[in-house]
């Protein structure tokens, strides 16, 4: 009987496993969220090792501290920044009649004017002759869906958009702008007390 299972020909199946589920935001992500659905983005400022987090956390992922309550040391995030990378992403979905539809779109990482990295999808749609013109340092900006659409999450920014009649930024080996100063190491903290 093991050998013939063995030799058994096996097929896979592939099946997306979708879960509907509540969580408890806490306090911060609740302030998150409600601004977000207001047109305002926030990220907390580690006092000790100047970290920024977003969407803000009860402690720094770094140096391990309690993180203070909104407002106080709360940063509001331009949603200006400089594209940094950026690659195609081609989605195919299959309707229930099994045809394929594919959805295309860059997705990009830039740095932002308060110092932290952001990942998110690029208002230039790919093989275009606008995605051949993107170049590292570019210039770009958060567009926010219009207010009756919003929901209270990221994807309340739709793109972030390139601002086409801006300098190019050169842009740092350590991936930062020259001028901005780079996220801190987390090597370089002392050991933990206690």
């Amino acid at each position: 009987m093991a050998e013939k299972a063995a030799t058994e020909e096996l097929i896979r199946v592939h099946h997306k496993l979708m879960i509907t589920h509540r969580v408890r935001p806490g306090p911060y992500a609740t302030i998150y969220f409600d601004e977000l659905k207001e047109g305002r983005w926030w990220a907390i400022k580690c006092p000790k090792c100047k970290s920024l987090w977003t969407p803000p956390t009860l402690s720094c992922k770094i140096c391990h501290i309690m993180l203070p309550e909104f407002p106080q040391h709360w940063l509001q995030i331009s949603g200006k920044g400089y594209l940094e990378s950026w690659y195609d992403v081609v989605e195919t979905s299959k309707s229930s009649t099994g045809e394929e539809a594919t959805n295309p779109y860059l997705t990009a990482n830039f740095w932002l004017d308060e110092g932290m990295q952001q990942g998110h999808v690029v208002g230039v749609a790919p093989g275009t002759e606008e995605a051949k013109k993107l170049k590292r340092g570019m210039r770009v900006q958060a567009v926010w869906r219009p207010q009756e659409k919003r929901i209270g999450q990221i994807s309340d920014i739709e793109c972030f958009e390139v601002l086409w009649g801006e300098p190019i930024r050169k842009m740092g080996r350590a991936t930062a702008p020259n001028d901005m100063e780079p996220p801190m190491n987390p090597w370089d903290l002392p050991p933990m007390e206690g």
